[in-house]
């Protein structure tokens, strides 16, 4: 659960350069134009080239990265193709003047560490994407022969270092599971090899809020209420897959007629993993409202947008997406966000009891660590005591969640702990705060009956005290 607090979009769209789409069946499906209207053809060129290597989404994303960056190149008047020293200072001034990142030289490794400053218009997560986006751009026109060095954004030391380590690892071929690997894959992929390298800070876990029970209680309630308002099937549709099979948003809107008959059951469907290249390889499962929807929608709202009227599934081919727009075209990210933040503006506030609460801010990828967390709690509840049964639940639900490393499912395990320690250390204060409270009522109510009882004693009562005293002073014993 978070709030954007970065301005990425302001970022990108201050570079100077835009994008205009080329002619129909034309070798350049975009063109990337300057302020003047010449073409920076070295991007271009990469869009064209990079549509063969992955999936579209993850080519349209890093051309937004991409143009701020020569974008700064044409505006202080660089070349991008010199040799990878001089293009590492580039890439240093730019982090430093455009993207507000402190820079400083690894005392232990080649290369410069980054730390992120308040003044950056960036997320960290977004810098790693900005630093992957010119690695993919210069290893893809080396590929092709268009730029004559190494890859500028990679350490030619680092990379000989892990050559040589893995050379000296037992077993350096080894599968994880065979137990005679020197080390595990994970550890060998984690030595770094970049020349521009994020600094490592505390490792990804998911909100510890939403291990609260009262705040899963929440976003329910306002994904329920924007599911309901929801002005097409197609968005009811993608909320139900959100919710009901921990997808990602991209896996969900990239569903396909044959990513849907692959599986070969009704209540399953393949759809592109995170880091398949494209590839329809990752299976979910529907549930039976999922699949009844699915063809509800097809069969009505969908067919309405198709362009030949198609209305079963087995009538569309299996390139065709599931869902689409008003105007025949699959339905996007942008697409799919413009909806999104109408509904989340609409949302109404939440009350309990007398109090009326504060909105919950929230994506649509929360949603997947929603999901994730309620079937921990569950399983958390219903395995008391019973750690096998726990252990079996939880790697069928890391198979389901298609975690490449099972330490994910750890990451969640961090975020119960730190929950359960902070709502531990709340009780704690409150006893605290409720012993030290006592004393002080005590002390009150003594003083109060005191008073009381001064101020009862009658003016004779008084009087035979103080003659009492003043005898005391010619007594012979004392």
């Amino acid at each position: 659960m978070r709030t954007k607090l970065r301005v990425q979009g302001k970022f990108v769209s201050l570079s100077g350069l835009r994008k205009v789409s080329g002619p129909p069946g034309g070798r350049y499906e975009l063109f990337v134009v300057d302020s003047s209207g010449l073409s920076v053809s070295h991007v271009t060129e990469w869009y064209r080239l990079r549509k063969s290597l992955g999936p579209n989404g993850t080519r349209r994303t890093y051309l937004g990265f991409l143009l701020p960056f020569f974008g700064y190149l044409l505006k202080k008047g660089l070349t991008w193709n010199h040799e990878p020293g001089r293009i590492r200072i580039y890439i240093k001034t730019f982090l430093q003047e455009e993207v507000a990142c402190k820079t400083t030289p690894d005392s232990t490794h080649d290369g410069y560490q980054l730390d992120l400053t308040s003044a950056s218009p960036l997320s960290q997560s977004s810098i790693a994407v900005l630093l992957a986006a010119i690695r993919d751009f210069y290893a893809v026109m080396a590929e092709a022969g268009l730029y004559a060095f190494a890859n500028p954004m990679c350490s030619t030391l680092l990379q000989q270092w892990k050559r040589e380590r893995i050379k000296d690892l037992a077993s350096s071929g080894a599968p994880d599971r065979a137990g005679t690997r020197g080390e595990t894959w994970q550890e060998t992929n984690s030595r770094p090899t970049a020349y521009f390298r994020l600094r490592r800070g505390k490792p990804w876990q998911p909100e510890v809020a939403l291990t609260s029970e009262q705040i899963q209680q929440r976003m329910n309630k306002d994904l329920d209420w924007m599911m309901l308002h929801a002005s097409t099937q197609r968005d009811r549709l993608v909320f139900l897959l959100l919710r009901q099979t921990g997808a990602r948003l991209n896996e969900v809107l990239s569903l396909t007629a044959g990513g849907y008959r692959k599986a070969k059951d009704p209540y399953k469907a393949y759809v592109v993993n995170k880091g398949s290249y494209g590839r329809e390889e990752k299976l979910i499962r529907l549930t039976s409202a999922i699949e009844a929807a699915l063809v509800r929608y097809v069969r009505t709202e969908r067919a309405r947008h198709d362009s030949s009227g198609r209305k079963r599934l087995q009538d569309l081919d299996d390139a065709d997406p599931i869902f689409l727009t008003r105007r025949h075209t699959a339905y996007n990210r942008e697409a799919f966000y413009y909806h999104w933040r109408r509904l989340f503006a609409a949302r109404p506030r939440q009350k309990e009891g007398k109090q009326v609460l504060q909105p919950l801010e929230f994506t649509p990828h929360d949603i997947r660590h929603l999901h994730v967390t309620e079937w921990l709690t569950k399983i958390k509840k219903k395995c008391i005591g019973n750690t096998e049964r726990a252990r079996i639940l939880r790697q069928g639900l890391q198979r389901r969640m298609a975690w490449r490393s099972p330490l994910t499912i750890q990451c969640y395990d961090h975020s119960f702990t730190e929950h359960e320690q902070e709502e531990a250390f709340d009780t704690f204060q409150r006893e605290v705060e409720q012993e030290q409270e006592e004393p002080r009522v005590v002390t009150k109510r003594s003083m109060k009956t005191r008073s009381m009882e001064v101020s009862s004693e009658s003016p004779q009562s008084k009087a035979m005290r103080q003659a009492a005293a003043d005898l005391e002073f010619w007594r012979d014993d004392l």
